[in-house]
């Protein structure tokens, strides 16, 4: 069989929820192949055949490819990843295109990212604001496993802490950042998505649980002048704006993603003004 037979063998058997990009994804990994490569040789017969159809074979029954090869990417970098933690999506990047906006790169803030997952929003931001310190909690201790290996990958110093939001947290931050669980339980999510860990991703109250909760307990952990940054769902930016209003006496921007969907909002405060 060459390559493009096999293209064309499971271009066929795609549902709604697959992506014949996957399959060219696993077909890449398993032979070190650039896209280059694959071009080269579309018609000549595919090596490893066997490695590739079963791991196809696990991707067309519901498994991420993510999770098949152990990383994603994010930001133009590569994260690795587990069961034990959500996969690094395309629609985050905006979080991180807002949050350099406001900020100044040479400066030293402390920053906390809230809900980690793979260390993924820490380390991009220690990256590209390398003068920051940055603090990260997570929940679940497998999931900081990832995440450290991911800060070892990129050689970057994060401080990893297992924390239930604020639980175990003890500074004052000029810059939180959050992208919480915010799917409503009701939501119909496609199977990739529920192989992924529910929580992660599942909210009550309307996928708003998170966000207020939060929101109640972040003003102790704050500077004088503060920025906050949460990724939200669809049709939440009104309550998320709500709850800023209420415990912080702020008020929101809100930011659309590529789809032009509200995707961020920002929370932006200065308490010696509020004060005067």
């Amino acid at each position: 069989m060459t390559y493009q037979e096999l293209f064309q063998k499971y271009k066929t058997k795609l549902n709604k929820d697959q992506e014949l990009s996957a399959i060219e994804l696993i077909v890449l990994e398993v032979n070190k192949f650039s896209k280059q490569d694959l071009i080269l040789n579309y018609n000549k017969q595919v090596s490893n055949l066997d490695k590739i159809e079963t791991l196809i074979s696990k991707y067309l029954n519901g498994e991420p490819v993510q999770y098949l090869l152990g990383y994603a990417y994010f930001y133009g970098d590569k994260f690795w990843v587990t069961k034990d933690v959500l996969i690094p999506r395309f629609d985050s990047e905006i979080l991180i295109d807002v949050i350099l906006k406001h900020v100044d790169k040479t400066k030293g803030y402390r920053i906390l990212d809230i809900g980690t997952g793979s260390g993924n929003l820490a380390i991009t931001l220690k990256k590209l604001l390398p003068n920051a310190i940055i603090d990260a909690v997570d929940i679940s201790i497998s999931a900081l496993e990832v995440a450290r290996k991911n800060a070892r990958y990129h050689k970057v110093d994060i401080n990893f802490i297992q924390s239930d939001l604020f639980s175990n947290v003890t500074c004052k931050y000029d810059l939180i950042v959050s992208n919480p669980p915010y799917v409503k339980k009701d939501d119909l999510l496609s199977q990739y998505v529920l192989q992924e860990p529910k929580l992660a991703l599942i909210a009550e109250n309307e996928g708003l649980y998170y966000y207020e909760k939060i929101l109640k307990q972040i003003s102790r952990y704050l500077n004088d002048k503060y920025l906050i940054f949460f990724e939200i769902g669809i049709n939440q930016n009104s309550k998320v704006k709500e709850y800023a209003e209420k415990y912080l006496g702020a008020e929101a921007k809100i930011y659309l993603d590529f789809n032009s969907i509200p995707r961020v909002v920002m929370i932006e405060g200065d308490n010696n003004e509020n004060n005067t």
